[in-house]
């Protein structure tokens, strides 16, 4: 498989398999920040740059198809352009191996960076829709899946999947106004842990009206992520049993897909997130590193174990702390 390095920001020594000694750096927080490969010096050359600039897909593409060393010295910012680029026009066997050799050629914190930035698209465009649907060849995308978990298990990042109604944005509880006090410092909290973590929005929302779920989230200082939707038939068809099972199905696909990073799960009591989660730790026991359930005192059914119910972000913050302080 062809690979290139990318220009390391700072002198962070290698180790045989993937540029970072975790274990020997007095910062890996920081290290992983600035890990390109610690060898590869050189600047981007111009000609590329200026493809990148014009966003000249098909060049682009034949490079990283062909010639991915001719990326040695990129950014990060400029590798998640040009998997961009390929993601997001028509995916052939030339993109899709294109977009590996990015990914394959990128060191460990900069392919987090690309992860994640692929995952904060304001549109369906992220990396579970790169991996089950943008990328057909069973070869490559095994190979892109092994990349993912191969960052997450040298970064370990921890993620976020959370509800959206009534658990950061009021819907039908309306005690606090146009948001949930703590919320916004709590997820911030959680996704700076270790080397930042990702989120992913999970809502029984149809795509049909999940349109401004974005904008509120950004008005409110929520993190960007991917948001996975709800389908419309089993909401109107089959109510709360097919809410359940949808975002069942949601959460499986991204345990499934980053098998080698751990998860809170955030939601509210209102509806089925407990049972939910509850499934999902069942199933996932070691990505599961806790759960959390916002009281909406709407609740029609009994609290459940091994689940923390909290009545707002600030308690939640203070238990996730002393659950943390607990495992040192």
């Amino acid at each position: 498989m062809p690979v290139f390095a990318p220009r390391s920001k700072s002198p962070v020594q290698p180790t045989r398999a993937s540029g970072l000694d975790l274990e020997s750096a007095s910062d890996p927080k920081a290290a992983l920040r600035g890990l390109g490969y610690a060898a590869a010096q050189q600047a981007l050359s111009p000609d590329v740059s200026k493809l990148i600039a014009r966003k000249d897909e098909a060049a682009l593409c034949r490079i990283a198809d062909q010639e991915p060393g001719r990326l040695a010295g990129a950014t990060w910012q400029q590798c998640w352009a040009v998997v961009d680029l390929l993601q997001c026009g028509p995916t052939g066997p030339a993109e899709e191996r294109g977009i590996r050799n990015v990914l394959a050629g990128a060191g460990v914190a900069d392919r987090a960076a690309i992860l994640k930035r692929i995952d904060q698209n304001p549109d369906h465009h992220d990396v579970e829709e790169l991996v089950y649907h943008d990328i057909d060849d069973p070869a490559v995308r095994a190979e892109v899946k092994a990349l993912i978990d191969e960052t997450a298990a040298l970064s370990k990042p921890l993620g976020v999947i959370s509800d959206f109604d009534d658990t950061v944005v009021p819907h039908y509880d309306k005690r606090y106004g146009k948001e949930f006090p703590g919320a916004r410092d709590f997820y911030s909290e959680l996704l700076s842990q270790g080397a930042g973590g990702n989120v992913h929005w999970v809502t029984a929302r149809p795509e049909l009206v999940a349109g401004g779920v974005r904008g509120k989230l950004e008005k409110r200082g929520m993190p960007k992520g991917a948001l996975e939707t709800g389908s419309l038939s089993k909401l109107v068809f089959e109510g709360e049993p097919g809410i359940y099972a949808e975002k069942v199905s949601d959460i499986r696909k991204i345990m499934e897909l980053h098998p080698g990073q751990r998860f809170v799960l955030i939601g509210d009591d209102s509806q089925q997130d407990p049972h939910v989660y509850a499934a999902i730790q069942k199933e996932f026991p070691q990505q599961v590193a806790a759960v959390f359930i916002r009281r909406t005192g709407r609740a029609d059914s009994p609290e459940l174990p091994a689940i923390q119910y909290v009545d707002d972000y600030h308690q939640a913050s203070a238990l996730w702390k002393g659950g943390q302080s607990d495992q040192r």
